[in-house]
């Protein structure tokens, strides 16, 4: 995603209570002052980028998500921002959710570590409970 500038490397992304921050870095110079701030509605235990510059959180709620950054116009303000949840839960699972259960009526496990294969497009997280689940990321 050519979002900031042609010339930027590499980004640093960090999180804090219910949100995040994007910044881009050149080889030579971090432009805090251009960073993109993300607001949550989770917070997120674990953050993986691909090769392809998409952005996969984790949540402490056992659930993860994909973010997508872009350009509405040319104007450098104009960057927004998409969050997408990638685990599937039924119409249900947001009501069991808030009482700290998922649709196995299981305590809610946070994903502690997850990891992305971009050969088959698979997304594999491990839970605070030791439980592995996979995904697949389309």
């Amino acid at each position: 995603y050519d979002v900031f500038r042609k010339k930027i490397s590499f980004v640093i992304i960090y999180s804090f209570n219910k949100g995040l921050r994007i910044i881009p870095v050149q080889d030579d110079k971090i432009y805090l002052k251009k960073g993109i701030f993300v607001k949550l509605q989770f917070n997120a235990s674990d953050i993986l980028t691909d090769r392809n510059g998409n952005i996969f959180l984790a949540g402490y709620n056992g659930l993860i998500y994909s973010l997508k950054y872009f350009k509405t116009t040319n104007d450098a303000s104009s960057i927004k921002t998409s969050i997408k949840q990638l685990s599937k839960q039924s119409f249900f699972a947001p009501v069991l959710n808030l009482f700290g259960y998922n649709e196995q009526n299981k305590p809610l496990s946070s994903i502690v570590k997850f990891f992305y294969d971009e050969e088959n497009n698979i997304l594999a997280s491990l839970h605070l409970n030791s439980e592995i689940r996979f995904y697949e990321y389309q």
